[in-house]
């Protein structure tokens, strides 16, 4: 359906003792399917820009609405926002169908809005999914959303948040090293297939390098693949999971 690239900054609020606090930046995705039915091209196309325009609305709102005193006496003001921002995504969810189909009826002409009402768009599922810089780097840079609807059908869309992962190589090192040890492990079992096919008593010189290749290779395999997640680990643990600034990468999402 696309990608979408943007910045996460965090929002920083003082308070009246001038004391900081830093919210995480927060990326955003909402999605509602609508089975189309008689609608016309042209007022399928006015729900699906209303619907833009609605979120985009209810967003900027909230973000200009927000005010120091709503965080006032309180020592955690994440929480505070996190209220917030359920609401709102309750708000979108409760009101999108009605902004959709209230698009189309002012779009098509009265003829098409009789077609249109003997079967008219029905809304199969919607769904927001809101995630935080915190959140983003402690899943270690990937998050992967789907959901299934099953009215007017069955219907699956799902995704990714991506981020640059400041310890891209040292993950590559370690996926690597998996994908060597099941390449040996594959050699393994094909030995093994063959030597279940002999006569028992030719079984012995694919047994002995069958022991051979597990002692020389997957063994000193595995070996390093725990020298190499321990690296991984450690470059996650230097990395702060509270960066001022995080640069997030494309959300995908795919019908």
């Amino acid at each position: 359906m696309g990608e979408w690239n943007t910045t996460l900054r965090p929002i920083i609020i003082k308070d009246f003792s001038d004391n900081t606090y830093r919210i995480p930046g927060i990326i955003g995705i909402a999605a509602v399917l609508m089975e189309e039915d008689n609608v016309s091209d042209s007022g399928a196309e006015a729900g699906h820009q209303a619907l833009n325009n609605f979120i985009r609305t209810s967003i900027n709102d909230f973000i200009s609405n927000i005010t120091l005193l709503e965080f006032a006496n309180t020592t955690n003001p994440k929480e505070v926002l996190d209220a917030k921002i359920e609401d709102l995504k309750k708000q979108m969810i409760d009101q999108s169908e009605s902004i959709v189909k209230d698009a189309i009826v002012n779009k098509q002409p009265w003829y098409s809005d009789l077609w249109a009402w003997v079967n008219a768009d029905d809304k199969a599922g919607s769904e927001i999914w809101l995630f935080d810089q915190d959140e983003i780097v402690s899943k270690r840079y990937h998050i992967h959303l789907n959901t299934t609807w099953f009215k007017e059908g069955e219907w699956e869309i799902h995704g990714d948040v991506n981020a640059p992962n400041p310890c891209q190589s040292q993950l590559v090192a370690v996926n690597q090293q998996k994908h060597r040890i099941k390449q040996i492990e594959d050699s393994i079992r094909a030995l093994q297939a063959e030597m279940r096919k002999l006569p028992p008593a030719h079984r012995a010189v694919i047994l002995a390098e069958i022991n051979e290749i597990k002692a020389k290779q997957l063994e000193p395999a595995k070996t390093q693949l725990k020298a190499l997640e321990k690296a991984l680990q450690m470059c996650y643990t230097r990395v702060s999971i509270r960066p001022d600034l995080s640069t997030i990468g494309t959300a995908v999402l795919r019908p």
